[in-house]
């Protein structure tokens, strides 16, 4: 029967409303049958069909004494059923709603150098949008390349992923990197930022896991002439070539600008879909973001701790006096002010409450402790080898940043694991101090 003809059949039925029960569902059906003619003594027939009305459930059940079954099929909004075969039985499930996947199968897979910032969230976003699987890798360092960090480095990749349905990896490079720091390859910039050795360790990274899991290509936010040591064309080939990435390293941002690779030249990404941008402006990058609907993210900043001029003088201080450096001597390069008694011996002096509590947690059994008591004062860290003199300079140190330094003598406590004793002496002079300074 055609669905024009149940209509018609519909509005000339009688209607029966009728109450049914399926689980802790109640329904009021309204139901409406239709008999042909029925001959004198002869026995009752079944209505040919019966439909109903009905909201909020599902089910299946026979016609009791008919031979037949009725099946229910409905939307939320309503339902309807008719007589026909004994339908199949559905699988049983869980109860809980499996989504089907429908769309097309990904026609690539990439890893992303990710930092959650605008260039690598643009460059994982430019993938996406050609269906292009991407996995994002967030690489952490002890210089400053951490998800707390708002360096240009590496800022929080979650909330990128979470919008956009990508999935980010944490990789942290601990004593890799830290080498490269101490003796790279290709040099520092500026500072002590081994630019060059550092975007060649990840990339080598990336490339093992892109071998682990068979993905295509590494990509990353990098953008042609951007940064003048390590973003000008002769180190970008540099590095493609010492990750052994030849042919497989995609800058989607300026891609159009530099030679295909081979996931472009076999059609798997299309390169006409990507950018040609070049240098240190922001615009065309600000229009992709508004164009996918990318909103937080962060300013760009000037670089990692090793950029910093400060922190450099520090870590170079460092390196310099401590043949085997560790991760406490890394961690602290970010608290105080530093100064350098001998080659053997650092004093570290608190700048603030939460320096004062960093240097305590910091500190090691065979490291002193001072401080001024009953008074504002710093703690102070001595670390090394340091003799009676050395530790009389450093309380002298500690006295001048406390605030009984214009006193003529001061108090000093100085404590080690199974060590304590007290100073008196005279605050240091600003220019003493001074001189002594990293």
């Amino acid at each position: 029967m055609c669905k024009g003809e149940v209509a018609s059949a519909q509005r000339a039925a009688p209607r029966n409303d009728t109450t049914l029960v399926v689980g802790n569902t109640k329904a009021q059906l309204s139901l409406r049958g239709a008999s042909p003619p029925k001959a004198e003594g002869a026995t009752k027939q079944p209505p040919p069909y019966t439909t109903a009305a009905i909201s909020g459930t599902s089910f299946s059940t026979g016609a009791e004494g008919q031979g037949s079954n009725l099946q229910i099929s409905m939307s939320p909004e309503r339902a309807s059923y008719c007589t026909g075969q004994t339908p199949p039985v559905p699988p049983r499930t869980t109860g809980r709603m499996v989504p089907t996947n429908t769309s097309p199968a990904p026609k690539a897979h990439v890893i992303s150098l990710f930092s959650g910032g605008l260039d690598s969230s643009l460059s994982v976003l430019l993938m996406l949008r050609q269906n292009v699987q991407v996995t994002a890798i967030t690489f952490m360092t002890h210089f400053g390349c951490d998800l707390s960090d708002r360096s240009s480095c590496s800022s929080n990749p979650y909330p990128a992923a979470k919008q956009f349905g990508f999935d980010v990896k944490l990789v942290h490079l601990a004593e890799k990197f830290v080498k490269i720091v101490q003796n790279p390859t290709y040099g520092y910039g500026k500072n002590m930022n081994p630019c060059v050795d550092c975007r060649i360790l990840m990339l080598r990274e990336a490339k093992d896991y892109m071998d682990m899991v068979g993905a295509d290509a590494v990509i990353t936010g990098e953008v042609l002439g951007q940064r003048p040591f390590s973003q000008m064309r002769p180190k970008l080939h540099l590095t493609e070539r010492e990750a052994g990435l030849k042919g497989r390293l995609l800058r989607p941002l300026s891609a159009k600008l530099l030679p295909p690779t081979i996931a472009e030249l076999d059609g798997r990404i299309d390169r006409e879909k990507l950018e040609a941008i070049c240098g240190r402006g922001r615009h065309r990058q600000m229009e992709l973001a508004k164009e996918f609907g990318l909103e937080n993210y962060p300013s760009p900043a000037s670089g990692c701790l090793l950029t910093d001029p400060e922190y450099s003088r520090k870590l170079r201080d460092l390196l310099q006096h401590t043949p085997h450096i560790n991760f406490i001597d890394l961690n602290l390069l970010q608290v105080g002010r530093h100064f350098r008694l001998t080659p053997e011996t650092k004093v570290i002096v608190g700048r603030s409450e939460s320096d004062n509590n960093k240097l305590e947690a910091y500190a090691e059994p065979a490291d002193w402790l001072l401080e001024v008591m009953d008074t504002g004062s710093p703690v102070t860290i001595v670390r090394g080898a340091p003799t009676p003199d050395d530790l009389e300079k450093a309380a002298a140190i500690t006295a001048r940043y406390c605030d009984l330094r214009t006193e003529p003598s001061v108090e000093v406590t100085l404590r080690q694991a199974k060590d304590s004793r007290t100073l008196r002496l005279e605050p240091g002079t600003p220019e003493w101090v001074e001189s002594l300074r990293v």
